[in-house]
């Protein structure tokens, strides 16, 4: 009979953490929301938004793949993109990663920063690098989590 009740009790105690966890906890982690894609909309925002600004947008690829994302947002005309698309050596398995279309390149590298290209990373990417002002970096957020950060050098 106790023992009984003591299952019963840890089954609920430890449903009631699980259930905690995935709805106040989990969602509100940076590599969650990462692993989630989030923040991509609103970096198709920005580059829509400053394309004309820039010759190159230079994007991570460090959680997936960008491209998909940018295409899919800004609603890049397929036959365009087919038509630009570099794309890496096939790796072992047969995949190929794209490189670049267009005025976006997924080769990220902010070491030395070119006048007219933006930079988008991960807030990791532009910590210790002495060449970049850090008061100058826009920011792309989900929720209070920083996804993207911009460095637009200056022109």
């Amino acid at each position: 009979m106790w023992v009984v009740l003591f299952l019963i009790a840890s089954f609920g105690f430890f449903n009631y953490m699980t259930w905690d966890f995935y709805f106040f906890h989990y969602p509100y982690k940076a590599v969650t929301s990462r692993s989630w894609q989030c923040g991509y909309k609103e970096l198709a925002q920005y580059v829509n938004t400053n394309y004309d600004k820039f010759e190159k947008f230079n994007i991570t690829t460090r959680n997936g793949e960008p491209y998909i994302f940018m295409l899919f947002y800004s609603k890049y005309p397929p036959e365009q993109y087919q038509k630009q698309a570099k794309l890496s050596p096939p790796d072992e398995y047969g995949f190929g990663q794209v490189w670049e279309f267009d005025k976006y390149d997924f080769q990220f590298n902010v070491d030395h920063p070119k006048e007219g290209t933006s930079y988008i990373g991960y807030p990791e990417h532009f910590n210790n690098k002495e060449n970049i002002d850090m008061s100058k970096i826009k920011k792309i957020t989900a929720g209070t989590e920083e996804m993207f950060y911009i460095y637009e050098p200056e022109h």
